[in-house]
């Protein structure tokens, strides 16, 4: 076995032999042609890599060099602004129409104005550029009182430069969605920092609600911002859709796009739909105490939510005294026409007096209702309103409603519990009431009668 050679081997000895054979001069000349080879690939891809470079930096440069013109033009308009200089502003607005130069020449006047009612400074600082061929988006701050703003402004390039044009609601940016347990938000690009503390917002208020009231069953919410929407809405009555205008179609702040004003207005209109969902279908009829105990946990709910006084005194004083989940209870109480009796079964208490509550803006209710009725000349439902077992009190009473006297804007100020006179009638209510624009105040009684609040003459 030893003597027998392989086919490889004996052909790897060949290719040895004729190496050795070969001319060295030879071999160095193939030796350098692959080297040369090998340069010339190397110098064709540095070329080509060079070239693709110089292109991208020329590209590069030219954008850049488009970037900083329309720079230059936001800071001449805002200059424009700053010094009052109209035809100069005026010259930087184009449009195919003459609407957009009607709209800018009130735009000009109303920064006049501002100028001289605020603290504005119209610093021309450019916070966000998105350059899309020939148009262009730029966000623009603006300080009004302290307030850091953000302005949405869209240019278009024309031969001459860039000019200020109207809003391109189609360059608002990508499509993105926000997606929770129980909502969604669907929202352009532009209005993502809205659209986040939107979502932080919402997870708070029903994370907040669900620990009052029953959210097993709670339908899923669909949430659209954008820049078509003239106001914050329901869709309809049946679906559980939300449309909310987008700040940067007018003047966000760039600290709190989501600002007091629109979670007041979403924070309201998502504690009715909440509310309305509990109530399970029941409509309160004005003026009963239900019409009134409804509106109370809404503004309530509305307080928790944006941590602010609503002025839901009621309701306050019934959470701080018998906790959150009595809420729960009156609103699974509720009947269309329901009174405030409900309040003693669901307490617990022999009579409405002994629950320590604040009545404040139950009683201003009351005399707004009584205003109202008066000037409706509803006696049936005015009489609802009053203890008349009196004639004393039903003559004043109503000499009152007969000359159509109300009490000019009512706002209670203090309830206190107190004692009848002779000992003999139930207890009653005596309530301060400022009344009129010089907030002139009045003392007016009540009288509880089966667990409500009469009005005593």
């Amino acid at each position: 076995m030893s003597g027998i050679q392989l086919d490889w081997q004996v052909e790897s000895e060949k290719v040895k032999e004729r190496k050795e054979r070969e001319d060295p001069i030879l071999q160095k000349a193939r030796r350098v042609r692959l080297l040369r080879l090998l340069f010339f690939i190397t110098l064709i891809i540095a070329t080509a890599a060079g070239a693709v470079w110089l292109l991208q930096r020329r590209v590069a440069q030219v954008d850049q060099q488009i970037e900083q013109a329309l720079h230059s033009t936001v800071e001449t308009e805002v200059a424009a602004l700053r010094i009052g200089d109209d035809r100069l502003f005026m010259d930087l607005q184009r449009s195919a129409t003459n609407e957009w130069l009607i709209t800018q020449e009130r735009t000009f006047q109303e920064y006049q104005t501002l100028k001289s009612t605020s603290d504005i400074q119209l610093t021309g600082n450019v916070l966000d550029t998105e350059i899309d061929g020939t148009r262009a988006r730029v966000h623009v701050e603006e300080i009004i009182d302290g307030v850091p703003y953000t302005r949405v402004w869209f240019y278009w390039r024309y031969e001459d430069g860039w000019h200020h044009v109207p809003p391109d609601l189609q360059f608002w940016g990508a499509s993105m969605i926000l997606m929770h347990e129980n909502f969604a938000i669907r929202y352009a690009a532009v209005d993502d920092p809205f659209a986040q503390q939107l979502n932080t917002k919402l997870t708070e208020w029903l994370l907040r609600s669900c620990g009052i009231i029953d959210c097993t069953n709670l339908p899923f919410m669909t949430i659209d911002v954008g820049n078509r929407v003239s106001e914050v809405a329901w869709v309809d009555n049946d679906q559980w859709q939300l449309v909310i205008p987008s700040p940067y179609a007018d003047r966000a702040r760039s600290d709190l796009p989501f600002d007091i004003e629109y979670q007041l207005q979403v924070a309201t209109l998502l504690a009715t739909r909440l509310v309305d969902n509990e109530l399970g279908g029941i409509q309160p009829v004005y003026p009963s105490d239900a019409y009134f105990l409804r509106s109370a946990v809404i503004s309530w709910l509305v307080g928790q939510y944006v941590q602010l006084d609503t002025g839901s005194n009621l309701i306050t004083s019934l959470s701080i005294n018998y906790g959150d989940e009595v809420v729960d209870q009156i609103l699974g109480s509720i009947l269309s026409t329901a009174d405030m009796s409900l309040l003693a079964q669901i307490l617990g208490v022999a009579t409405i007096d002994q629950a320590n509550l604040d009545w404040r803006d139950f009683i201003t209710w009351r005399l707004e209702t009584e205003n109202a009725l008066i000037q409706q000349r509803n006696e049936a439902a005015w009489l609802a309103l009053y203890d008349l077992r009196d004639d004393a009190s039903r003559q004043v009473a109503y000499a009152r409603f007969n000359n159509g006297q109300i009490l000019n804007q009512p706002s209670v100020v203090l309830t206190e519990i107190i004692p009848s006179p002779d000992g003999t009638q139930p207890t009653q209510l005596r309530a301060v009431v400022q009344v009129g624009e010089e907030r002139r105040e009045e003392t007016i009684l009540f009288n509880l009668v089966n667990n409500i609040w009469l009005r005593a003459g």
